[in-house]
């Protein structure tokens, strides 16, 4: 089977882009043929993309919806890449939120073939926008969650009815790509308690982590607690600092920027892993007992496999709790951690281990379903109507430079003592 995926921008190291080079590598390994296009791909992706004999084509314009173009650069776009594509006869597509699948959607008209698209996060509003594209979806089993949560959260943003249509496909990892590589923390494993996270550091829970760790830290005297915290993004600084102002005799917070690929002694010397996406999963099957984060709350729902067994969500809110509860417990009751990395590790081979979900991606997109929505993609709501003026007038680096200029101004002026 021969598959197109239409990818967002690859260009930071994190959990949905290790996902897509994962998912190529391994259906090139089982004899697929595969082309990643993407409006941007960044080298260290591109040398694993090369290395591995995967095409790829990169154009920036695929970051933006295809409404925003003229009609004809919108139809020269297509056209260009229906050329470059057309090597082979391809199957299917496999497309992400939120342009790369209006563009993958007008693409899969031209070719006839089925555009699949998977969801790779919940967050947003685009369900709302493109209710009509993905309702179509949902209802032909076309539109794939990442977690057995993800379809019914963007159903109901969409105010639809989800019926026998919950299909998810757990994001696999390998194991195998976390190696010893003589890394080294001074740890006092007799006296210290290490906690780890590892996360893109714009993520909000990392804050409250910081915090709870460190109110653990004044009610336990002993073990001496270590958190530390692997990666780097907009809040690096942020978090320093506050993690400056919480360190003490009973606490030290170590940042190691960002780690790839990630060393196995990292996990040989944490006690409690504390995160949410793909790291979860590699914990798991390291071993790790594996704490989760619920992305909307920034509080966790309990153990990966114990209490949970996606990413982190609940569609039971009263279950989630507070980072130290969890902390708390573990340390007063240290023989549930055994337990909690034997239940993290099976969780981890019965429904994330890499050959059970190929299975499973191979069942789903077996059936040829030519359902096309090519009226839906052209569908915006009044903000991106504006933001489509906006890019007619200044063009895509004009746009792109207000748009960034914008997100920026908009977390510096939040409130200081919220500028997670």
């Amino acid at each position: 089977m021969n598959i197109v995926i239409f990818s967002n921008e690859l260009e930071v190291v994190g959990g949905a882009e290790d996902y897509i080079i994962r998912k190529v590598i391994t259906l090139i390994k089982n004899n697929y043929k595969v082309i990643v296009i993407a409006p941007a791909i960044n080298d260290f992706y591109k040398k694993i993309l090369i290395y591995n004999d995967i095409p790829f084509i990169i154009n920036e314009k695929l970051g933006v919806s295809p409404k925003y173009l003229w009609k004809k650069d919108r139809r020269n776009l297509l056209n260009q890449i229906e050329k470059e594509i057309s090597f082979c006869k391809w199957d299917c597509i496999e497309s992400h939120q939120v342009y790369p699948m209006l563009w993958a959607e007008l693409i899969s008209v031209r070719l006839k073939i089925p555009n699949y698209i998977y969801l790779l996060s919940e967050a947003g509003n685009y369900p709302v926008y493109y209710k009509k594209l993905l309702n179509t979806k949902l209802n032909n089993k076309m539109l794939i969650g990442c977690n057995s949560m993800t379809i019914p959260i963007v159903a109901k943003k969409m105010g639809a009815t989800i019926d026998d249509n919950n299909v998810f496909l757990n994001i696999s990892v390998f194991p195998d790509e976390i190696k010893n590589q003589n890394y080294t923390i001074d740890i006092d494993k007799e006296n210290e308690f290490v906690i780890t996270t590892i996360a893109r550091l714009d993520k909000y829970y990392v804050r409250y982590l910081i915090e709870e760790i460190a109110q653990v830290s004044r009610t336990e005297s002993k073990p001496r607690l270590v958190l530390i915290i692997v990666g780097s993004g907009f809040y690096e600084t942020e978090f320093k600092k506050l993690a400056q102002k919480h360190e003490s005799e009973n606490l030290r917070v170590i940042f190691t920027g960002t780690l790839k690929p990630l060393p196995k002694e990292l996990f040989q010397i944490t006690n409690l892993y504390i995160g949410m996406g793909t790291t979860v999963v590699l914990s798991a099957a390291m071993k790790c007992p594996t704490l989760t984060v619920d992305p909307f709350s920034n509080k966790s729902p309990g153990f990966f496999g114990e209490h949970t067994s996606n990413f982190a969500f609940t569609d039971d809110t009263s279950k989630l709790k507070n980072f130290s509860h969890y902390i708390m417990d573990v340390l007063k009751n240290e023989n549930k951690l055994q337990s909690y990395s034997e239940i993290a590790f099976k969780c981890f081979q019965s429904q994330f281990e890499n050959e059970a979900v190929l299975k499973k991606y191979k069942q789903i997109i077996s059936e040829n379903k030519n359902i096309f929505c090519e009226k839906n993609v052209y569908s915006i709501s009044l903000v991106e109507q504006l933001q489509s003026v906006l890019y007619k007038l200044v063009g895509f680096s004009g746009y792109m430079k207000v748009k960034k200029y914008l997100i920026i101004k908009k977390r510096m002026l939040l409130n200081r003592d919220n500028w997670y």
